[in-house]
């Protein structure tokens, strides 16, 4: 029997922008890595601003 996996990737897209949201850092990068196999893409990093909103990170309670 294999292990339920509670792992998951949100992938947004507008235009061109493209947001990945999930919890799990090597769920998102294989979808990167799969992105990039079909797609020419720029990784600008952690999103501060997107489509007029700001982004708060607090890291460290988890929450977004």
């Amino acid at each position: 029997m294999s292990k339920l996996e509670n792992d998951f990737v949100i992938l947004t897209l507008y235009v061109d922008d493209v947001l990945l949201v999930g919890n799990s850092s090597r769920k998102i990068t294989n979808v990167k890595r799969l992105l990039t196999k079909q797609f020419e893409r720029k990784d600008l990093g952690p999103t501060n601003f997107i489509l007029g909103m700001e982004i708060k990170w607090e890291r460290e309670n988890g929450k977004l």
